[in-house]
């Protein structure tokens, strides 16, 4: 279980009841393994009873999952918004600054590539239209999906999130490239703008590509 992971892991620097109140602690302070993995170092060392090796060590393991995904993704393939938010979180896993990615879809919908155009604050991040349009050409495909992450909170867009996706599909549609979607990563999950109502607030079900 995902819970037992973490404890295995603190149980190379605690010994015996200590792991089980750090992973308490932790589970107290973030909620779920997911938001222990995305939390900043310094958050981490923050929680009751933690260290600094054992928040190296968490680190770490998110690194680890991080770079062993993308091994994997070389025959994954992205049907639909449900896969593209689960790709995206495992993509963002441990990003503490908010990034704006590009993944680019050969016609079966297998990942070609995946790749940032831009690295900001906690805050916000800018990108560049032409940069994701010369990297969707260079892998030569004419589909893609785009994704950003609220490392501060949660994954409902925001209505600047919601324009700006109508601008850049507008932009990809000159370039011949169609924009499947943009998922947007919170420390709650994932959210398709794609998937919701156009008020930005009416979920509505995941839908195929």
């Amino acid at each position: 279980m995902p819970r037992d992971a973490i404890e295995l892991i603190l149980g190379y620097c605690f010994g015996g009841a200590e792991v089980y109140k750090v992973s308490n602690a932790l589970f107290e302070k973030f909620g779920s393994v997911q938001k222990i993995l995305n939390a900043p170092y310094d958050e981490l060392c923050a929680a009751e009873g933690m260290t600094e090796n054992a928040a190296v060590l968490l680190r770490l393991l998110s690194g680890i999952y991080s770079v062993s995904g993308a091994m994997r993704d070389e025959k994954l393939k992205l049907t639909d918004s449900d896969s593209a938010c689960e790709y995206f979180m495992r993509s963002f896993r441990g990003v503490s600054v908010e990034n704006f990615k590009v993944c680019c879809l050969r016609e079966d919908f297998s990942v070609a590539g995946c790749f940032t155009v831009g690295r900001g604050s906690t805050y916000g991040v800018d990108v560049d239209i032409r940069e994701m349009i010369a990297g969707v050409s260079r892998c030569g495909c004419s589909m893609c999906i785009v994704s950003h992450n609220h490392p501060g909170g949660n994954c409902r867009p925001s209505a600047t999130d919601i324009v700006s996706t109508g601008r850049l599909a507008e932009a990809f549609k000159e370039a011949g490239i169609l924009l499947l979607d943009h998922i947007v990563v919170g420390r709650d999950g994932a959210q398709s703008i794609f998937d919701i109502g156009p008020d930005g607030a009416r979920p509505v079900p995941a839908k195929k590509y």
